[in-house]
Order: structure tokens, then C-alpha cells, then sequence
């Protein structure tokens, strides 16, 4: 089973970075695996993300990137592909006039979401 989520970046950060892994409570799930697209290209890609793997962390250019689509998925006949991402942070380019309220209205416009595919990230200037 596939999951997917988008995110509307509108060219405002630099760079995603975070952690992906399979969780010890995944036991049925062998082989998960993820795909990211900037605008429609694919800027990473794992075929085979296993529980016994352990973390993996990750830094991706997003300069410049209006959409950012992740999709996750296990090769199997699962229900879900109990991949996660933990530290998720978008970095800004320049952010130096943000205020508070800037800040938390530019974190709930990248969070929206659809189906169920968990959503949180963090935004640094």
C-alpha cells in the first residue's frame, strides 16, 4: 500500500533534511521503500528500507521548489508501510524579518495533508 503527501513550499526554503527508518513494530512489513519529487523530479529515492537498517539520515536541496511530494510505500500486501520520518526540518533561505506569527502561518501552510500520512515538520530560520 502506497501513502503520498504533498507540500507547498513555494520557493521559500533551501533545504529538508530528517531521519527515515522502519520501527521495531513493523515486524510484518520486510521492504518499505520512499520516493521524493521537487516539482514533479525525483530527488530521492530507496527501493529497500528495512526495520534492521536502523536510521538514516537525510539533507535535500529544496532551493527553489514550489511542491515537494513524498510517497512511501512497502513491497508486500500490507496495510501500512510503518516507514517514519522524525526531525523533519525545513531550513528557510532568508527568514531574518519573520515574526512569530510568520513562522507558525508558513509551518501550517507546508503541513497540509491527505490520506493518512503524518505530517510535522519543523521551519528554522
Amino acid at each position: 500500500m502506497n501513502k503520498q503527501a504533498s507540500y507547498f513550499l513555494n520557493s521559500q526554503y533551501k533545504t529538508f533534511s530528517g531521519v527515515y527508518f522502519v520501527p521495531g513494530y513493523g515486524t510484518g512489513q520486510p521492504n518499505s521503500w520512499i520516493k521524493i519529487y521537487a516539482d514533479g523530479v525525483e530527488i530521492k529515492g530507496v527501493e529497500s528500507i528495512k526495520k534492521d537498517d536502523g536510521p538514516v539520515s537525510f539533507v535535500l536541496n529544496v532551493e527553489g521548489v514550489t511542491r515537494l511530494d513524498i510517497e512511501t510505500g512497502n513491497n508486500g500486501d500490507y496495510g501500512n508501510p510503518y516507514l517514519v520520518f522524525a526531525n523533519t526540518v525545513l531550513t528557510a533561505k532568508d527568514c531574518s524579518d519573520w515574526s512569530a506569527t510568520d513562522i507558525y502561518q508558513k509551518y501550517t501552510q507546508v503541513t497540509r495533508y491527505n490520506d493518512h500520512f503524518y505530517k510535522a515538520f519543523n521551519v528554522n530560520c
